[in-house]
């Protein structure tokens, strides 16, 4: 294991397991949060003061609602479901965290070949202690709105950071034309900030929902995210458009079997299962299969938008020095 530690294959394959295993820690963390066991720990890193979390009630204290309570706030009644759901959440966010440490180590074999390789792992390593601090700050504030939108666009930036360093020197095995390179480029790069926007808008919708449940109050909860839902429709017409272009544009110009082709094919199936689970969401009264649906694609698209840029930006750089 440590021989190999040290050799490209093994760095690429593990930086591969550690994509896979954030986009698992999304889906996870939307299954936290459309069964609000968000706080079903409510302190951290423990859970009730605990290790191992508890299965009944009956092995809490008496004053466990006090004891646990965030400022102002009273801890809701014990639920078992809620608090192993959480604690399973932190489990895989550890377990992600430890494969990054392993990206972080075997990335020390280029700091003398490609140093940037192994400060931007390094760095993903820092990111994701910042990230287990940040899901500390969330617990402590008790879901407060925006921490919970800069919790998931700090995991995004760890995807990008890890795809980033895996394949930054990766290129196709075809010529491509290198006259539709710089627009093709930058219509990604546009895909790839509007994804994000979309992404936090729709954070902050799902937040302001929360926060009128919460509130008890009266009438539809569309009535009270009304502007945002709005903004999230548009950009998310947008992101489709800039989809259906970059697919097309794609099959135009550099053939139909490239990997560019099926990664942006791939990226518009993932905007259109948005989008539906997005109007299902509106219309099944916030579904819980349809918000899971919702978050765990709305990355994954973003994330086949990132590796799209990197092929299309490695070509670029290939292109120039031929």
């Amino acid at each position: 294991m440590l021989s190999n530690l040290f050799t490209e294959a093994f760095f690429k394959r593990f930086g591969l397991l550690t994509i896979y295993s954030i986009f698992f820690l999304i889906l996870v963390g939307g299954l936290v949060r459309v069964s609000g066991s968000g706080m079903g720990c409510p302190d951290w890193p423990k859970c009730f003061d605990q290790w191992v979390p508890p299965t009944d009630v009956s092995e809490l204290p008496a004053d466990y609602r006090e004891r646990f309570a965030a400022p102002g706030k009273p801890v809701a009644e014990f639920s078992v479901f809620h608090t192993w759901t959480e604690y399973i959440n932190r489990l895989v966010g550890a377990l992600t965290g430890l494969f990054i440490v392993v990206c972080a180590l075997s990335s020390l074999q280029f700091r003398k070949t490609d140093p940037l390789r192994t400060a931007l792992s390094v760095l993903s390593l820092v990111l994701v202690g910042f990230q287990g601090w940040i899901g500390k700050v969330v617990v402590d504030t008790n879901l407060a709105e925006w921490m919970v939108t800069i919790h998931m666009l700090l995991a995004l930036v760890i995807v990008a950071l890890v795809m980033y360093v895996i394949y930054r020197n990766r290129i196709t095995t075809e010529r491509l034309n290198t006259q539709a390179i710089p627009v093709f480029k930058n219509l990604t790069l546009l895909a790839i900030l509007f994804s994000l926007v979309q992404i936090g808008v729709g954070t902050q919708v799902r937040e302001a929902i929360d926060s009128v449940l919460l509130r008890g109050a009266p009438g539809p909860w569309e009535d009270f995210a009304d502007g945002l839902i709005k903004a999230h429709i548009f950009i998310s017409a947008f992101v489709l458009g800039l989809s259906i272009q970059l697919f097309y544009l794609s099959k135009k110009h550099f053939g139909r079997v490239t990997e560019i082709v099926r990664i942006n094919k791939w990226a518009l199936i993932f905007t259109v299962i948005q989008i539906v689970s997005g109007i299902a969401n509106r219309w099944m009264n916030l579904n819980d299969v349809a918000q899971v649906v919702h978050i765990t694609v709305g990355t994954i698209m973003f994330g086949a938008w990132f590796y799209s840029f990197l092929m299309i930006n490695n070509e670029m750089k290939a292109a120039q020095q031929r």
